[in-house]
């Protein structure tokens, strides 16, 4: 439970079931208009001729693997002065994990983990250490992205290829000039620009302090994982498929997942699927099974957090003051 914070959340339920249900509706449809172009039966097929020793390894992988968010959120929260253990952050990890299930997008989750954090640190700060934690891991992602741009050749046309490389270059050095700018336009009042440059010099404060090594560390450990995943899921599946090809081709998959009306992202995953895995010859029914695989080996590692929630939820904590701050 969150304590005060849930005081007058009632009146917003009903949004929020309206919500819920909204993304029910687009993943079902989104699934529906996916069944006119690839065989379901075959995906059952499929899956249920799965090889056990790659679909054993991934299953242990996912449960493993929340250990480096842990590790990271852990450092983002003590590069912003406020003291965290790894047991707390790895708490958190596994009940975000487990609300991004059924809330929008794969990072739904974000929003209560925030919510539990601001017992720590307050909410402003619990806000930007959130979504600090979120865009190391993106600003990694697109930089090996850009680093190894010129393979994708071996998937893209020539103007698609392009486009995908100036795309990939601006996100990442937009992204890099706001963090590195966001002290010169800092004392703007107005306060959608303030949050978001706020947002920004807290990035700057961690990636330039002494946690910056143990959270960029943490977040190439996420995404080799987070390959390395999705491998498996197709070794499970038979799929003929290089590491390499998936090292290149899922963190589209992950980007696609951000999707915000859709149910944990299933659905819009599935199409994304289709086209990104096609890119490497695997046919649309076995892409859609690796999909699928990957959304119920999600539901299992869901576990720990639903068991934390229902059982032994965290309480709020009063929020303790930043490092350096003197009350008046």
């Amino acid at each position: 439970m969150l304590g005060g914070k849930a005081r007058g959340a009632g009146s917003s339920l009903p949004r929020r079931a309206v919500a819920f249900w909204i993304k029910i509706v687009v993943s079902i449809g989104v699934l529906c208009l996916l069944s006119r172009t690839v065989s379901f039966e075959a995906v059952v097929n499929l899956l249920t001729r799965i090889r056990p020793v790659p679909l054993a390894a991934a299953a242990a992988l996912i449960f493993v693997a929340q250990a480096p968010f842990a590790y990271r959120l852990a450092h983002v929260v003590r590069g912003l002065g406020a003291p965290i253990s790894f047991r707390r952050a790895l708490g958190l990890t596994f009940i975000s994990h487990s609300l991004s299930q059924v809330l929008p997008s794969s990072y739904g989750g974000d929003v209560v983990k925030g919510a539990y954090l601001s017992g720590d640190m307050g909410l402003a700060a619990a806000v930007q250490a959130t979504i600090v934690d979120r865009g190391a891991g993106l600003i990694v992602l697109f930089a090996k992205v850009a680093l190894f741009l010129p393979f994708y050749a071996m998937f893209l046309p020539p103007a698609a290829h392009f486009a995908f490389g100036a795309a990939t270059i601006a996100i990442l050095a937009v992204g890099i000039l706001i963090i590195a700018s966001a002290r010169d336009f800092a004392l703007t009042k107005w306060r959608p620009v303030k949050a978001m440059l706020d947002i920004a010099l807290a990035a700057r404060r961690v990636f330039t302090g002494r946690s910056a090594g143990a959270v960029f560390a943490a977040s190439v450990l996420i995404h080799v994982n987070g390959v390395l995943l999705y491998w498996l899921i197709a070794m499970a599946l038979g799929a003929h498929v290089s590491f390499f090809a998936c090292w290149l081709l899922v963190p589209m998959m992950y980007v696609i997942a951000m999707f915000p009306f859709a149910l944990a992202g299933w659905g819009v995953r599935e199409v994304g699927a289709v086209w990104i895995f096609g890119l490497a010859g695997i046919p649309a029914d076995q892409a859609v099974a690796i999909s699928v695989l990957f959304g119920l080996i999600m539901l299992l590692a869901a576990t720990p957090g639903a068991i934390l929630v229902s059982l032994t939820p965290f309480q709020a904590r009063e929020p303790r003051e930043p490092e350096g701050s003197s009350k008046p």
